[in-house]
């Protein structure tokens, strides 16, 4: 019974041994398994870091693209708005010169009309001076200044 006793006693002594070597094993993997969890969270921290990083750079990064864009619709609305000014200012430029080519062509038909009635003045003049009857003194001579037949309007002609 002694034997029985003391082999029951190694037994149980044994067996709270091994459950104490169970025990800690399974303390064992279980820091382990915090370790394992710990240095993942570390890393899926830096990564969600890493992330936040990148979001930011790349929100700046729209921004500064969102401005430029911006101000490159404002410059082609400027150039656009420039172009149409010239293209405004071209037309009136046409209109001026075919304005001014109708009053050159006006003034040259007057100008052609006033030169043959001028001419036709100073013939009418001629004939009437070549009727008058000839006088030896020169004093008695009909003179007329040039002004009166530089134009027919002062003459009365026109």
């Amino acid at each position: 019974v002694d034997m029985v006793d003391a082999a029951l006693d190694y037994f149980e002594h044994n067996q709270h041994d091994n459950e104490r070597m169970k025990h800690h094993q399974e303390e064992q993997v279980m820091k382990m398994k915090i370790d394992t969890l710990a240095h993942e969270n570390s890393s899926l921290r830096d990564e969600i870091e890493d992330l936040k990083q990148r979001l930011q750079t790349s929100e700046s990064n729209r921004e500064r693209i969102e401005a430029q864009y911006e101000m490159s619709k404002q410059d082609l609305e400027r150039e656009k708005h420039d172009e149409q000014n010239k293209i405004n200012k071209a037309h009136k430029l046409r209109l001026k010169i075919k304005e001014t080519e109708v009053a050159l062509l006006q003034m040259s038909e007057r100008y052609a009309k006033e030169k043959v009635e001028k001419e036709t003045y100073m013939r009418a003049l001629g004939r009437l001076h070549a009727k008058l009857p000839k006088q030896e003194d020169e004093s008695d001579k009909l003179v007329l200044p040039m002004s009166e037949f530089s134009s027919p309007r002062r003459s009365g002609m026109a």
